[in-house]
């Protein structure tokens, strides 16, 4: 529709809704999909500036962590979160090794460390950066060349697939990284 142009969302289970804010940052709702209704949750306007930041959600408390994205002719270096006690999107101040900006990236976060992930790939390229909230400090792990991993056409990541219990990130097909270890391991499903 004419005033939901470009939204990003994510599911929220002990609501049975989805919270839904502009893909460039900005307005945040919750949508109830038993009552077909949206509930308006912030202060503030559409941006329009973060266009294809990366995200993690945390649904118990309908807070939304961003990076990066692309808007005003520009690539952000940006951190913020969503406060739906504020109703405002706040600028996080970072420091360490920081992502290119120039790259889309994805979030993941290991409840069992209370530490994020951010995977970001560059060419055939995948840089792990690690991320403490406590400090928000960024740490770059690894970069490994998947040049040489076999893959189909149409390359595309699983940006928020973790595990923290195997502490493994998909990538795609059957590569996944191990953060532990920090290697890219092939698995395969048999049969029987």
């Amino acid at each position: 529709t004419d005033e939901f142009p470009q939204m990003n969302l994510d599911y929220l289970p002990q609501d049975h809704a989805h919270l839904v804010w502009d893909a460039g940052v900005g307005r945040v709702f919750e949508y109830d999909l038993a009552t077909k209704e949206f509930m308006r949750m912030d202060d503030s306007y559409n941006f329009k500036s973060f266009f294809g930041h990366a995200d993690f959600v945390f649904p118990e408390s309908k807070m939304i962590y961003g990076f990066g994205g692309y808007g005003e002719f520009t690539h952000k270096e940006v951190l913020m979160y969503y406060s739906p006690e504020d109703k405002e999107w706040t600028d996080i101040l970072y420091f360490g090794d920081r992502p290119d900006p120039l790259f889309y990236g994805g979030f993941h976060y290991d409840d069992n460390e209370n530490l994020f992930y951010f995977m970001q790939y560059i060419g055939f390229f995948v840089y792990v950066y690690q991320v403490n909230p406590e400090s928000w400090e960024w740490t770059l792990l690894d970069k490994f060349d998947l040049e040489d991993k076999p893959f189909g056409v149409g390359f595309s990541s699983g940006l928020n697939s973790f595990d923290p219990n195997t502490g493994l990130i998909y990538l795609f097909g059957s590569l996944f990284y191990d953060i532990q270890a920090q290697v890219v391991r092939k698995y395969s499903i048999s049969e029987g």
